[in-house]
């Protein structure tokens, strides 16, 4: 098993550098598209789980130069194409290799995506499940930070141009949280 086990992860390490090769001649997105169906080919492991947590970072991070991949303005993708791609990256990471030492990172990679796209609610609540669940990880200040910001940006959002005052009740109404957080919110708004 052994033996099968490290002949693998040689084979995928060698093959992995065709999606490299792919990237260096403008290929990007044919590059991604590689690296994807040779992880959905090879067995679990050390290498695999890197490969697709390096991935992950590799979308997220190249969204903000997406407009200098030639095959990405090519397909009139957007920045925030990339990064969708990226969160269904890290979801598949997490799911998959949940003891990874990685995982608290991904779950922090995870949250700031969300919160990227807009997803204040999503980002918030996966940040309360990363707190339970890496209740000693470096991050834990960071989840309670995002999902505090999270949180503040969705009572931002509740104001609108027919309601440009809330009180506590309505803005918990209208952005799903409790009236004392939301009411916390509005007073650190109004110190703003």
């Amino acid at each position: 098993l052994q033996v099968f086990r490290a002949t693998a992860e040689a084979s995928f390490a060698k093959e992995a550098r065709v999606a490299a090769d792919l990237e260096a001649q403008g290929e990007f997105l044919g590059s991604v598209a590689y690296l994807e169906k040779l992880l959905m080919t090879y067995p679990d492991g050390s290498e695999t789980e890197s490969a697709r947590y390096a991935l992950s970072q590799h979308l997220y991070s190249s969204a903000a130069r997406i407009r200098q991949l030639k095959d990405c303005v090519e397909k009139k993708l957007t920045g925030d194409d990339l990064v969708k791609r990226a969160v269904g990256v890290l979801e598949d990471f997490l799911t998959q290799n949940p003891t990874n030492p990685n995982a608290d990172e991904a779950g922090f990679s995870l949250a700031n995506a969300w919160l990227d796209l807009g997803n204040q609610d999503e980002s918030a609540k996966l940040c309360g499940r990363l707190q339970k669940r890496f209740t000693k990880s470096k991050y834990l200040d960071a989840f309670l930070y995002i999902e505090g910001l999270a949180k503040g940006l969705s009572v931002l959002e509740a104001f609108d141009t027919e309601r440009q005052r809330l009180n506590a009740t309505l803005a918990a109404q209208r952005t799903g949280i409790t009236r004392a957080a939301a009411r916390r919110h509005l007073l650190t708004l109004a110190e703003l």
